[in-house]
Formats: structure tokens, C-alpha cells, sequence
């Protein structure tokens, strides 16, 4: 991938990172990570052979000592049929808010969320998630 934007829409890129780091996540969209040489060798050694059904997803590891992996997953995490928890969600968005707002704002933001639908009103929310920087600012 030449970008982050590619990178997040790159099964192969997604993959290798996976296998090579043991996670997926912002940071691994970075642009000195996106050309990492051990992340470009995993992904001139993936073939996508067919999406096959929606929500739907196979893979198959050939080891170099002759094994094969094999996992399927139907329908993925985050999807509507498997929806994530408030804890996983909460948590990610902390980590989406990492650098944009400050550790406290953050963490306030996280304990409105968590409580959303028993907010008497969202201004004070509003006013947190304003003061976040615009993506791309330093």
C-alpha cells in the first residue's frame, strides 16, 4: 500500500500485519510501517483465491515445514450478526482518540459514551470530542 487509506482496504497488507505484529491497529497504518520490508515479504507471499460468500472468511497457512493452517470465520466480529461489546467499542475508541485528544478528555469522552443513552443531554460530549484536532494536524 502506498497510503494509509489503501493500507485499511488491503487484505494482504492487513493480513501479513497481522501475522507479523499479532494485531491490527492504528498504528500499524503509519506511514513508515506501511513499506516495513518484513510486512512487503509476508505480502508477496499471500494469494487471495476468492472472497467467496459475504461475511464469510477462510484462510489457509502453508507452513515451510509442509503444514497447513486453517481457520474460518462466518460472519466476522463487527459486524451486525457479531456486534462488539460496549467494552471492546469503548476501548477502541480510546484508542482511535489517542493523539487527537488529550488522556483526561479521552477518558472523560469514554465514561460519557459508556453511559450514552443515560445522558440528560450530549453538549458536554460535544464539547470534548470539538476540541480534538483535525486529522493530519500536528
Amino acid at each position: 500500500p502506498h497510503d494509509p487509506d489503501e493500507g485499511r482496504f488491503s487484505i494482504p497488507y492487513c493480513l501479513a500485519t497481522a501475522l507479523q505484529n499479532g494485531k491490527v491497529g492504528l498504528t500499524e497504518f503509519e506511514d513508515g510501517k506501511l513499506q516495513s520490508p518484513e510486512i512487503i515479504a509476508l505480502i508477496n507471499r499471500i494469494n487471495i483465491l476468492s472472497y467467496g460468500e459475504e461475511n464469510k472468511v477462510k484462510l489457509r497457512i502453508h507452513l515451510k515445514n509442509g503444514k497447513v493452517l486453517e481457520a474460518e470465520k462466518i460472519p466476522a466480529k463487527g459486524s451486525v450478526d457479531v456486534p462488539t461489546g460496549i467494552e471492546e467499542t469503548l476501548a477502541k475508541f480510546a484508542a482511535c482518540s489517542s493523539g487527537l485528544l488529550s488522556p483526561g478528555l479521552a477518558a472523560e469522552a469514554v465514561q460519557m459514551l459508556g453511559k450514552f443513552d443515560r445522558l440528560a443531554n450530549v453538549h458536554r460530549l460535544m464539547e470534548i470530542l470539538s476540541q480534538g484536532k483535525e486529522v493530519g494536524e500536528k
